[in-house]
């Protein structure tokens, strides 16, 4: 082989190995976030991203609420929100399912529930609700309260 062919092989090599290695960053960096309804914290009851149907419906057949909490960051009222949110969560005792949900990330899901601001709860139970804004603790409460077959304790 002479100089020339070489040279071209050699630059057919580099060439091929840094578009491999683009298309493989851009497939990775393409969907942010982990897979629907898979949590990303230890806690079983705290989901990251949209649940499945099927996951869904397993939750709310135990007598559970559901709550996806709507979110942008940064966003003080949102922060707000999570914390009020958390406080209830904490006393529900395992009641309470939270899906923490990015509408940056999931515009899709975001808007064919209704969520047209953020921050915005929409509670699932035996009825769904959309609340938007920051909710007193009180009205939270209450709110996921009604959406139980019985009451648990924490409603009382």
């Amino acid at each position: 082989m002479n100089r020339d062919t070489m040279r071209k092989i050699m630059l057919g090599i580099i060439l091929f190995s840094f578009l491999g290695s683009t298309f493989t960053l851009a497939i990775l960096y393409a969907i942010p976030g982990s897979p629907p309804g898979k949590t990303t914290t230890t806690n079983p009851y705290v989901f990251e991203n949209p649940l499945d149907q099927a996951k869904e419906n397993e939750i709310l057949s135990g007598d559970n609420v559901i709550v996806n909490f709507f979110y942008t960051s940064p966003c003080p009222v949102c922060d707000e929100a999570e914390k009020t949110l958390a406080n209830l969560y904490s006393v529900s005792r395992g009641k309470i399912y939270v899906v923490r949900i990015n509408t940056e990330i999931n515009t899709l899901y975001s808007s064919s529930v209704g969520v047209k601001s953020v921050p915005a709860l929409y509670v699932k139970g035996t009825t769904t609700e959309l609340l938007n804004g920051s909710p007193l603790p009180t009205e939270l409460k209450t709110k996921v309260c009604s959406k139980y077959k019985v009451q648990p304790a924490f409603c009382s």
